[in-house]
């Protein structure tokens, strides 16, 4: 994609080219995932090159002139939007532009994204069927409900019916080695107060770099992976060992989807880049999933997009996903990764090819509610729990509060091969005892110094319920 060199300013108000920023529309917008961007209206001369238009075979460019966008000059993310979300209130898309110029039949799109080398593939109006296996399963948009008016305007109430939520209805892991799976809960819990039962609703954002999902179940995920929170790093730390192990099974109705637990894991670095490291010389990474308190609902990022295949049809409020065809991206057949000589199926309105009605009946009377406010759990503490030091090591503590056990409070089921005992490593420098019994071991409390000479900025260590097992990180 191109634009010209020729771009101007717009006003809203007049409808017509201006001369200069200061009269110019500005423009505001909030995503459900807290991002955020401002800016101008433009208009400009854009040249786009695009692969199998009509579904003939090659490539042809298209010119849309005078296409009005947004120029952001201010952002919490570095990256930009491309802009293919539900029209609303009679608004336009990117995607409007091709079926006003009958490229397509429908505001629609599918999407498969990728971590590996190839490029992300994204199919206007219609599907490839080599992107997916299984059956592509399709869901109606469950509304949003949003009394704050952040994301849905007054003057709809607050109501929409034009984001991409689904309802998700269980979670599991299964282990490579032996192939057995289990359930997790079918009950879930936010916080300490809040709970209810599966299905819930969650949206999702292709922006996102984590999953925001029920604490209790992120709590159960945590101990399968024998993760550990930090509170100064804002997240959960695992063994980047355990990568190939299994996978976190996502349950949709009757639909599976399989995610490599490599794809919820990411290294975790210091200031400088370097990877934190286990003594032992395991690396350390960080788990791509976080407690949906913090947004006030639950959201799927990258770490669930990376993994299926996903078509929308916007005009029929619907969209179907599927497991992703990992042969398809790992082993392309040649060096084009867009299939030429597979059909590309046309969307229609109210119609995606192939995609199967899911079974679920209890989902119908779900509604994605946005909070007034969130959720602020300053003492949260997990099953385990850890403490960053400022010189890389991190203290790990076994136990935790708010009604979970050391084990979480759930039966840690050991099919990925993690215990919450087989990784302990003694904290190099450190003096002192350790205790499986409840209470303070010897030497050590909250805010207590361990006896490790090291910056001086920030040594302490914490000891729950449980008493304390130390672990520690280097950077090397």
């Amino acid at each position: 994609m191109t634009r010209s060199s020729q771009g101007h300013y717009w006003s809203t108000t007049i409808n017509k080219i201006v001369q200069g920023i200061e009269y110019a529309t500005d423009y505001y917008r909030m995503f459900m995932s807290y991002i955020w961007f401002k800016g101008y209206y433009q208009v400009d001369d854009f040249l786009f090159d695009v692969e199998g238009i009509n579904y003939d075979k090659g490539s042809e460019y298209v010119n849309f002139t005078d296409f009005l966008f947004i120029g952001a000059n201010g952002s919490n993310v570095p990256i930009g939007s491309l802009g293919i979300g539900t029209p609303i209130n009679g608004g336009t898309n990117l995607i409007s532009r091709f079926v006003e110029g009958n490229y397509i039949s429908s505001n629609s799109y599918s999407l498969r994204l990728t971590r590996n080398d190839g490029d992300a593939l994204l199919v206007l109006g219609g599907i490839n069927k080599n992107h997916y296996t299984g059956n592509l399963t399709m869901f109606d948009f469950i509304p949003v409900y949003d009394p704050t008016y952040k994301f849905v305007s007054e003057s709809a109430n607050g109501i929409s019916n034009a984001f991409p939520v689904l309802p998700i209805t269980r979670f599991g892991v299964t282990s490579n080695q032996s192939g057995a799976s289990v359930l997790f809960n079918n009950e879930y819990s936010d916080t300490t107060t809040h709970t209810g039962t599966y299905p819930k609703p969650a949206v999702l954002d292709s922006r996102t770099y984590f999953n925001y999902i029920p604490y209790s179940t992120l709590i159960e995920i945590a101990i399968e992976l024998n993760a550990y929170y930090v509170d100064s790093y804002g997240s959960w730390l695992v063994d980047c060992t355990i990568a190939e192990s299994g996978t976190i099974d996502m349950y949709f109705g009757d639909l599976e989807i399989n995610i490599p637990i490599s794809e919820l894991l990411m290294p975790a670095t210091d200031d400088n880049g370097t990877q934190l490291t286990f003594e032992n010389g395991n690396g350390a990474c960080i788990l791509r999933c976080l407690p949906d308190y913090n947004l006030g609902y639950s959201l799927l990022g990258t770490p669930f997009l990376n993994n299926v295949f996903l078509a929308v049809d916007h005009e029929g409020r619907q969209l179907a996903i599927a497991n992703l065809n990992r042969t398809d991206i790992e082993s392309p057949s040649d060096d084009n990764d867009d299939d030429d000589d597979s059909p590309q199926y046309e969307i229609s309105s109210g119609y995606i090819p192939f995609a199967v009605t899911n079974n679920l009946t209890s989902y119908t009377d779900l509604t994605l509610t946005v909070p007034s406010s969130t959720s602020d759990l300053t003492n949260y503490t997990g099953p385990n729990t850890a403490d960053l030091l400022s010189n890389g090591d991190i203290i790990r503590t076994e136990g935790g509060s708010n009604g979970y056990s050391a084990n979480g409070g759930v039966a840690l089921s050991g099919l990925l091969g993690a215990t919450t005992t087989s990784n302990t490593l003694a904290a190099s420098g450190y003096t002192g005892s350790s205790s499986s019994s409840g209470g303070a071991a010897a030497g050590y409390g909250a805010g207590a110094r361990g006896g490790k000479t090291g910056l001086g900025l920030f040594e302490r260590c914490f000891v729950y319920f449980g008493g304390v097992i130390l672990m520690c990180l280097t950077v090397l």
